[in-house]
């Protein structure tokens, strides 16, 4: 009886099917269990990603700053900037002198936002982060032009946001 398929030695607790039938509708309702777990753990991996928010990163906020400040979003520039910063002024101040600038500077619409580099410092005030942008745009003139620059970020409150010297400086 040792080259019997349904042998079970005795005490291990397993009961044998009693026929193919059965064999097969124990199988089967195990493969069913697995798809089915399957399918709720890839159907709550998509619902995560589309729900969370995207993680933020230090260049993250650096280029949504950057963006919204080119299409002149002022409420989310201004909810990125540190306490600090927003302390020195209020919003109207804020979006005025923000609009001021980029229509002075004209600020390019259609352009790239590149982070080239993170690099943590510690300041008088505590630990920030410098972020260094490239800003690529295209001219009126058909030209590329490229602009490098800093930006500092601080972390408040378990998130990053934006430093800007002159503004906490009192404008």
């Amino acid at each position: 009886m040792t080259g019997s398929p349904t042998f079970v030695p005795y005490g291990s607790g397993a009961r044998v099917p009693r026929s193919r039938r059965q064999a097969r509708a124990r199988t089967s309702g195990i493969r069913k269990c697995a798809l089915v777990t399957g399918a709720a753990v890839a159907a709550g991996f998509g619902l995560a990603m589309t729900a969370l928010p995207p993680l933020e990163t230090p260049g993250r906020v650096a280029q949504v700053f950057v963006q919204s400040q080119f299409d002149h979003d002022w409420a989310t520039s201004w909810a990125l900037l540190c306490e600090a910063t927003r302390a020195a002024t209020d919003f109207t101040t804020y979006a005025e002198q923000s609009a001021y600038l980029t229509d002075y500077y004209v600020m390019p619409s259609d352009g790239g936002i590149e982070v080239e580099g993170v690099r943590a410092a510690r300041g008088p005030d505590g630990p920030y982060l410098t972020v260094t942008l490239t800003i690529t745009a295209a001219e009126r003139d058909g030209e590329v032009s490229q602009t490098s620059g800093e930006m500092r970020l601080v972390e408040e409150g378990g998130e990053l946001r934006v430093w800007l010297e002159s503004a906490s400086a009192g404008l």
